[in-house]
């Protein structure tokens, strides 16, 4: 994250996510320690998304 926190749009909301939400739990602070706004994490990760039921959709 660090090395590419310039390309994150601080006019954008932005959706942070990993395998169990811990990660990008600490990439949202980085990155509002950073100035941005807008950024959501997604509490329980994939792991919970996924379990939860709902789709998940691979980039093409």
């Amino acid at each position: 994250v660090p090395m590419n926190v310039d390309q994150f749009k601080s006019d954008k909301d932005v959706v942070i996510y990993c395998h169990s939400g811990a990660r990008s739990a600490q990439a949202c602070h980085f990155l509002a320690g950073q100035g941005l706004t807008g950024l959501h994490n997604l509490e329980g990760g994939v792991m919970y998304w996924a379990g939860s039921g709902l789709t998940l959709v691979a980039p093409e």
